[in-house]
């Protein structure tokens, strides 16, 4: 007779099998035999039990999310690309450790660990951009320096300093720590960092080859999964008349030619879509700074501070502004 990992493997395997798309399948499949493997060595009656349970658990939202349930399907897709759990985790180490240069001062003189926390250029691009942060609002880069959670007494030269006296150095210690990890759980790492194709520096690039899942096309597998052209809607006679008349089609008028296929179910794809919302995409430019965008194939949920990640204006929308609003009017495209 089977013993009860082993039987608890086969049914999360034929969950496994069930997952409309490859990455997914191979990756439950992976942490699965990790899950089950870790399980089967431990010795402890109580302990295995608790950890069965878990996996059961587990196991229940995978057919949960097979069923059409959306938000047990949005709970995999978050564990799966790493926007929670423990690939979020391998995801931010590196944009958190990456503090090359020199460190900063101690606020506690022989006390080592007394330094401030150092935010990595990557870093740095995540939090201040409303496409990368759980919350929509992004942070002030006078926030990095000064954490709004310091008090003022930090400042020898205020009027509360003064009055009440110095703030203690272990406080200020913790206060720019404990802000630094806040800050750092609302990021949503990139899957991967990709570089301008004027960018010559050696030292860079094979930093940023060996972050996430650089070159595994993970990323552009979901936006073909979805359709590159799905959220656009059915073109009015409006702009089928500035299509028509405008001088510059573009190079590739047809957007279905030498594209893969997208996936046959709207229920998948909306899913997929909303996913794209929350994977950053992030592009070591030229000028050597980092920028951080969001694909325009993601389905924006509407609710306050949506505007900060709509995606910029079409060619044909920009044109018909440019022809029917005032011209003493500047337009914006932000594409």
């Amino acid at each position: 007779m089977p013993s009860p990992a082993v039987s608890i493997y086969r049914t999360y395997l034929r969950q496994i099998r069930q997952l409309p798309h490859l990455y997914l399948r191979q990756f439950f499949r992976a942490r699965a035999e990790y899950d089950v493997r870790r399980v089967s060595e431990i010795l402890s009656v109580p302990l295995f039990n608790k950890n069965l349970k878990r996996i059961s658990k587990d196991i229940r939202k995978l057919q949960d999310a097979v069923r059409g349930d959306t938000n047990a399907f949005a709970h995999i897709l978050n564990i799966a690309y790493g926007r929670k759990g423990k690939l979020w985790w391998e995801l931010m180490q590196p944009l958190i450790n990456n503090s090359k240069g020199h460190l900063p001062p101690l606020i506690i003189s022989s006390v080592e660990r007394s330094r401030p926390p150092v935010y990595s250029p990557e870093l740095t691009a995540l939090v201040t951009s409303a496409y990368s942060r759980t919350t929509t609002k992004p942070l002030n880069p006078r926030a990095l320096q000064s954490p709004p959670t310091l008090p003022s007494q930090a400042c020898a030269d205020t009027q509360d300093a003064q009055l009440l006296g110095a703030l203690s150095k272990r406080r200020e210690v913790n206060i720019r720590w404990r802000y630094f990890s806040q800050q750092c759980k609302k990021v949503l790492p990139p899957l991967e960092i990709t570089t301008a194709k004027q960018t010559n520096e050696m030292g860079i690039h094979i930093a940023l080859h060996n972050f996430g899942f650089h070159n595994a096309g993970v990323t552009e597998g979901i936006q073909h999964l979805v359709g590159q052209y799905c959220l656009l809607p059915t073109p009015t006679r409006k702009q089928r008349t500035m299509e028509v008349s405008s001088p510059d089609p573009g190079p590739n008028p047809d957007p279905d030619i030498n594209l893969p296929r997208k996936h046959p179910s709207r229920w998948i794809r909306r899913r997929y879509q909303t996913l794209l919302q929350h994977i950053p995409i992030m592009e070591y430019t030229s000028d050597g700074k980092f920028s951080v965008e969001l694909s325009p194939s993601g389905h924006v949920a509407l609710h306050s501070g949506s505007h900060l990640r709509l995606p910029g204006i079409d060619r044909v929308s920009s044109k018909w502004y440019s022809t029917s609003v005032d011209p003493s009017h500047e337009v914006v495209v932000l594409n």
